[in-house]
C-alpha cells in the first residue's frame, strides 16, 4: 500500500510539474467583422486561469495561459469562444453594429424622435482617445411600458469616411425588461442571452426630472481616434422598439470637430545619432596568409643545420625579412607560423620521418628567435613533416616520359606494401643512379606559411570602392564608416536603408536612420520598435538615443500612449526634458509636464492654459505673443469663444484669416471656434 502511495504521489508531482510548464504567451488582435478595424475594450475571459482581460486601443491583447485553454470574447453580441490549440497568435472577428439586424417594420409607421431630445456636446481629445458626454431626454409620451430605446454613437471622419462606433446604451421600460428576463430565463440562457443585456439600464424614478417632466439619461464614452486634425462629426442613432416592431428611428448629430488646443503647440523634435563609441560596430579583422619555400641544408642524419653556411644564412635571412615586413606594417600582427617538410623515401622510412620532424622542430625554434619577445607566446608555431612515397618518384619519371622506369617502380610497389622493402628493391634497378641524382632531390623540400592580421581600418574611399562593386559584401563597420562620412542626406538615407536591408538587426543603423528621418520630419517608428522601450538589447544597455528617437517618432505619428511608455525608459537629461514633457501632455498626463511645456515659449504657455481650462489666464498670456502673427489672433479667438465674447471673437478671427486664409479651413474642424466661420470669411 505504501509503495502504491509513493508511486501515485510521484506520478502526481510529475504531472503537476509538467502542467506547470504548459503555459504559453498568447497574443492577438480583435477586429470588426465588417470594417476590419480593431475593437477597443473587448472583454476576454480565460476559462483556464479564470481571469478577465480587455483589448487595448489597437485591439490587441497578450497574456499567459494554457495551450489548451478556451477563451471567450464579448463585445456587443453573444460571446464568441475560441480554443487556443497551442497557438501564440490569434485573430478574432466580431460583429460590432447593433443595427445590423433590425426588427420587422412591415405595417408599422416608423417616426423620428424629437431632435431636441438630445443635448449638444463637445468632443475633446485626450492623448489617443476622444471623450464626450451628453444627456438625452425621454418623455412619457414617447416611451410606453413595453418599449426599449437603443442609442448608438458613431464618430465619422468627413475627410476619410472612416467610422468608429461608441458603446451602445439601452433603456428598458420595466415591463419590457421583465419580459426579456423571463423569455431568456425560459430558454435557459439567463439575461446574458439578450445581446444588449450588458448595456441595459431599467427606466426608474431616479432618472425622472420633475422640472422638465422627462427622464434624463447620461451618455458618456471614449473611443480611439486618428487624424485628429480632420473634420469629424459625432452622431447618435436612436431606435425605439416594442416586442415585435421598430417604432421610431432617428439620427442626431450632437458634436462637430474636436477640442484639441494642443494641436497649436510650438516645438521642434530632434533626432540623435549614437554618440558613445562603445556601441560602434567593430571592424572585422581578417586573417591573411602568406608563404614561400626555404631550402635548408642539413648534415647527413643530423637535425641541426649550420647557420654559418652561406646558403642556409641566405635562406633564413629571406624568411626573417618577410616576417619583419609584416610586423613593420602599421596595425599588423602575426597569428601563426607553420613549417612543412618533405623527406625523400631513400633509406629507412621510420628514421626519415623522425629526422624530418626533428629538423622541423629545430627550424621552428630558429624562426621563433626572429620574433619580438612580446609576440613569442602569442604566435602559434606549427610543424608538419612527411616522407615522400616511391609512387611520387614514379610520377616524376612518367612526367619526363620515362614510362618503362616508372612501370618498374610501380610493379615493385604493387608487390610490396612495406616502404623499406620497396626501397631495397628499387635500389637494385639499373636506373637507380638517375633516380638518386635527379629525382630524389626534387622530393626534398621545406616550406613555410604565416597567417597574419592587418588591423588598419579601410578608408571611406576604399570602402566606397567596394560598395560600388556590391554593397551586399560590406560588413556593418564598413557601412557605418561610409554613412557617417556622408554629408548629403539623400545619399546617407540610401546607405542606411541598404545597411538595414543587408543587416536587419543592425540597431545602430536603425537608430541613425530614425534620427535622420526625424530631422526631415518623416519619422518611421517601425525601425526602432524592436529595441525601444527596453533597458537592454541582448547584452548591451539601450543607449538614450534609441528611446529618445522612438519617443519623438511616435509623437510625430500621433501615437501618444506608446510615446509615453517609451519615454519612461529615457534617462532624464536637460536635452530630453522637453521631449519627456511633450510625451506626458500629449498622453493626457499634465501634472509635472504642463509647466515644462508652458515655459518653453509664450505660445505654449497660452496653449497649456487652454488645455487646463484656464481661459482668462490664456487670454492674458496672449498679450505676450507677436501682434502681427495670424496664430496670435486665432488663439485669442479661441479664448473669446470660450469666454462667450462673441464680438471680440469675430474681430480676432477676421484678423487671423486676413493674415492666413488657411486658418478658415482649419477652424471648421476646431470645436473651440463657436462663431460663424463662413460669414466672417465671406465678409473679409
Amino acid at each position: 500500500m505504501n509503495r502504491f502511495l509513493r508511486i501515485f504521489l510521484l506520478f502526481f508531482a510529475v504531472s503537476l510539474a509538467a502542467s506547470a510548464q504548459e503555459v504559453i504567451r498568447v497574443t492577438g488582435v480583435v477586429k470588426s467583422k465588417d470594417s476590419k478595424k480593431p475593437l477597443y475594450q473587448v472583454a476576454i475571459y480565460d476559462f483556464f486561469t479564470k481571469k478577465k482581460y480587455e483589448t487595448d486601443i489597437d485591439g490587441r491583447f497578450a497574456f499567459d495561459t494554457s495551450p489548451k485553454a478556451t477563451l471567450s470574447f464579448t463585445y456587443i453580441f453573444d460571446p464568441v469562444t475560441v480554443k487556443v490549440k497551442g497557438r501564440n497568435y490569434i485573430e478574432v472577428y466580431l460583429k460590432d453594429d447593433i443595427f445590423m439586424t433590425q426588427l420587422d417594420t412591415a405595417g408599422t409607421t416608423v417616426r423620428a424622435l424629437k431632435t431636441n431630445s438630445v443635448e449638444a456636446t463637445t468632443m475633446e481629445v485626450f492623448g489617443d482617445t476622444m471623450r464626450f458626454g451628453t444627456n438625452f431626454h425621454i418623455r412619457n409620451t414617447d416611451f410606453a411600458n413595453n418599449c426599449r430605446l437603443v442609442a448608438q454613437g458613431r464618430l465619422i471622419n468627413k475627410n476619410t469616411g472612416d467610422t468608429v462606433l461608441t458603446r451602445p446604451i439601452v433603456i428598458d421600460a420595466p415591463t419590457y425588461h421583465l419580459t426579456q428576463e423571463r423569455l431568456y430565463g425560459l430558454n435557459k440562457k439567463g439575461l446574458q442571452g439578450d445581446p444588449l443585456a450588458p448595456f441595459t439600464t431599467i427606466l426608474n424614478d431616479s432618472l425622472y426630472r420633475e422640472k422638465t417632466k422627462d427622464y434624463v439619461i447620461s451618455y458618456t464614452d471614449k473611443v480611439p481616434v486618428e487624424n485628429k486634425r480632420d473634420l469629424s462629426y459625432l452622431e447618435v442613432r436612436f431606435t425605439r422598439e416594442d416586442y415585435l416592431h421598430l417604432l421610431s428611428d432617428t439620427t442626431v448629430t450632437i458634436a462637430k470637430g474636436f477640442i484639441n488646443p494642443m494641436r497649436w503647440l510650438d516645438y521642434d523634435l530632434h533626432g540623435w545619432e549614437i554618440a558613445d563609441s562603445a556601441y560602434f560596430p567593430k571592424q572585422n579583422l581578417s586573417p591573411r596568409p602568406t608563404g614561400g619555400s626555404i631550402d635548408l641544408r642539413f648534415p647527413v642524419n643530423k637535425a641541426v643545420f649550420d647557420l654559418s653556411d652561406p646558403h642556409n644564412a641566405a635562406e633564413m635571412k629571406k624568411l626573417e625579412d618577410r616576417m619583419k615586413n609584416i610586423l613593420g606594417t602599421s596595425g599588423a600582427s602575426i597569428l601563426s607560423v607553420k613549417l612543412t617538410a618533405t623527406a625523400s623515401p631513400e633509406g629507412n622510412y621510420a628514421r626519415n620521418a623522425e629526422l624530418a620532424d626533428e629538423r622541423l622542430g629545430y627550424a621552428l625554434q630558429t624562426v621563433s628567435s626572429f620574433l619580438p619577445e612580446r609576440l613569442r607566446e602569442g604566435v602559434e608555431m606549427k610543424k608538419a613533416a612527411r616522407v615522400a612515397s616511391w609512387k611520387e618518384v614514379a610520377d616524376l619519371l612518367r612526367k619526363d616520359s620515362l614510362n618503362d622506369e616508372a612501370d618498374a617502380i610501380e610493379n615493385i610497389i604493387a608487390k610490396n606494401a612495406d616502404p623499406n622493402r620497396q626501397g631495397a628493391a628499387i635500389r637494385k634497378l639499373a636506373c637507380y643512379t638517375l633516380i638518386k641524382e635527379k629525382y630524389l632531390p626534387q622530393l626534398r623540400s621545406m616550406a613555410y606559411e604565416m597567417r597574419y592580421i592587418i588591423q588598419r581600418k579601410l578608408l571611406p574611399e576604399e570602402i566606397k570602392e567596394n560598395y560600388e562593386k556590391d554593397y551586399h559584401l560590406l560588413d556593418r563597420a564598413e557601412f557605418f564608416t561610409l554613412y557617417r562620412a556622408e554629408t548629403d542626406t539623400l545619399r546617407k538615407e540610401k546607405l542606411l536603408r541598404q545597411a538595414l536591408e543587408v543587416y536587419p538587426s543592425f540597431w545602430v543603423a536603425a537608430n541613425d536612420l530614425q534620427a535622420l528621418l526625424i530631422e526631415k520630419g518623416k519619422a518611421e517608428p517601425k525601425w526602432l520598435e524592436p529595441y525601444a522601450g527596453k533597458k537592454w538589447i541582448l547584452t548591451e544597455r539601450v543607449p538614450n538615443e534609441v528611446n529618445e528617437n522612438q519617443a519623438a517618432a511616435l509623437l510625430m505619428d500621433e501615437r501618444y500612449g506608446e510615446a509615453w511608455q517609451v519615454s519612461n525608459q529615457i534617462v532624464p537629461t536637460e536635452r530630453n526634458r522637453m521631449l519627456r514633457a511633450l510625451c506626458g501632455v500629449f498622453s493626457g498626463r499634465l501634472e509635472g509636464n504642463a509647466d515644462v511645456v508652458a515655459e518653453s515659449s509664450p505660445r505654449n504657455a497660452v496653449v497649456m492654459a487652454l488645455v487646463q481650462k484656464k481661459n482668462e489666464q490664456a487670454l492674458r498670456l496672449c498679450d505676450n505673443l507677436p501682434a502681427n502673427e495670424a496664430m496670435t489672433h486665432y488663439l485669442r479667438t479661441v479664448c473669446h469663444c470660450r469666454l462667450d465674447h462673441a464680438v471680440e471673437a469675430e474681430q480676432e478671427f477676421a484678423q487671423a484669416i486676413k493674415l492666413d486664409p488657411e486658418l478658415a479651413k482649419i477652424a471648421k474642424s476646431d470645436a473651440d471656434i463657436s462663431i460663424d466661420i463662413d460669414k466672417i470669411a465671406t465678409a473679409k
